[in-house]
């Protein structure tokens, strides 16, 4: 059956006939519309088979039939709608036991109709107010369990009180292995004093959100790098802490920087190819090279060195950015001892590019690696150019950044290294040309 568009409709709940027929009149006046029972019995009935029925107005005395409480406690089971009861008991303990039930109101009889109607009123308020909590809180389980952010609240004194469970699935833990513990314990040891910082200003300085980066630790010992949103709700009564927000940024953060290593790689080989246009002479050609890597690679060095065939070192020719004396303290050939299975001897050898994405690690790099450590360069690139189809020397670039150089950037740095012998070689037969217009 619809509900009446008029007005909300109540079930009656009253053994007594004149009772029961003066409050109907009474409720009707002001707008109600109302259906009695006259037992718990047939009040399970009528809720039952008539789904209009928004409030229950429940006598707690209802004869030989099962009392009102019991009654009650069968129609919620059937669905929930606000039942307000009825009685002339004032006893606490009367009272006391509707409550277990429902807290919607108990109204003592003969209170009048005002009292009665402003008692179905907040019920009724009650009851919407009721479900939005409800719903909110099956909507925040619901968003909490399948959102990547990560919720937490950490008190005054840095100790956790809340993890959501949802840490489980993005960082390893469960809840119950961090709280109680201080918020510093998933923080990387070189970032604690800045994150203790942070968290004593967090605390004294108002509710303003604040935005932090940081590297999380994750149960298996791994990191992962955090944005972390934090607010002070230590003035709130159901927070009473800081409400922290975990966000893992570390795939965001890799994506960006490698379009941003991409992106100077092209700027790196767009200024090249205008160098090599411009370009008259191979000394020129080769200065402006290694600038524009600094320039535009952001590159923290970079040189080019030719094969010396007297004595197969390879004879730095240009350089360019922090370079502090690194190439008069190294030796490099082309041969097979140790000083040429480098990076720059084995990309002439073999004649393709050579990566030491980590010059810490990497065993190529063992003869120059102190000394390369020492001055920033943490990556390293030799790009092999030719002369008239053989082999003619590198260009070195250094990174600040370990594993800076991937797949797509091999690309980028394959066709700077053709650009480079195609310009040896145009300059190469320029002069040739203007040798045989002399002669």
């Amino acid at each position: 059956m619809m509900k009446n568009d008029y007005g909300k409709t109540i079930l009656l709940v009253e053994d007594e006939a004149i009772i029961a027929i003066a409050g109907k009149k009474s409720l009707e006046k002001y707008g109600y519309n109302v259906i009695i029972a006259n037992s718990g019995d047939r009040a399970i009935e009528i809720f039952k088979n008539d789904d209009r029925i928004d409030l229950v107005l429940m006598d707690i005395d209802l004869g030989s039939d099962i009392d009102g409480t019991e009654t009650a406690v069968c129609l919620l089971k059937e669905r929930i709608v606000p039942v307000v009861f009825l009685s002339s008991h004032t006893e606490p303990e009367v009272v006391a036991r509707t409550e277990k039930i429902t807290s919607y109101g108990y109204v003592v009889k003969n209170s009048g109709i005002t009292v009665l109607d402003a008692s179905i009123k907040m019920a009724f308020k009650l009851f919407d107010a009721n479900k939005q909590i409800i719903a909110s809180e099956e909507k925040q389980k619901a968003m909490i369990s399948n959102i990547s952010d990560v919720i937490g609240i950490i008190d005054s004194d840095g100790i956790i009180r809340y993890k959501s469970p949802n840490i489980a699935r993005w960082f390893g833990w469960l809840p119950e292995d961090l709280v109680g513990n201080s918020g510093l314990l998933t923080v990387h040891p070189e970032e604690t004093d800045r994150l203790k910082n942070e968290f004593y200003s967090i605390i004294n300085n108002g509710n303003s959100p604040r935005i932090i980066e940081f590297r999380y630790k994750c149960k298996d010992g791994t990191y992962k790098l955090i944005e972390l949103t934090a607010i002070n709700l230590t003035d709130d009564p159901v927070i009473n802490g800081v409400l922290l927000c975990y966000h893992d940024i570390t795939e965001r953060r890799l994506s960006e920087k490698k379009l941003s290593y991409l992106a100077r790689l092209y700027a790196t080989l767009s200024q090249i190819n205008q160098v090599i246009i411009k370009a008259k002479e191979q000394d020129e050609l080769f200065v402006k090279i290694c600038q524009v890597a600094i320039d535009y690679g952001k590159f923290r060095m970079a040189w080019i060195g030719l094969i010396d065939d007297n004595d197969e070192r390879i004879k730095p020719v240009a350089r360019a950015g922090f370079e502090d004396g690194y190439l008069d303290r190294i030796n490099i050939t082309k041969g097979n001892q140790l000083t040429g299975q480098g990076p720059t001897g084995s990309a002439l050898k073999e004649g393709r590019i050579i990566i030491a994405h980590d010059i810490e690690t990497e065993p190529r790099m063992l003869p120059w690696r102190d000394e390369a450590i020492s001055r920033g360069y943490h990556s390293s690139a030799a790009v092999p150019f030719n002369l008239n189809g053989k082999p003619a020397g590198t260009l070195n670039l250094y990174a600040s950044e370990s594993g800076f150089f991937t797949d797509e950037e091999l690309k980028l740095l394959k066709e700077i290294g053709e650009d480079i012998s195609f310009a040896l070689d145009s300059i190469a037969m320029e002069k040739e040309r203007k040798r045989l217009r002399d002669d």
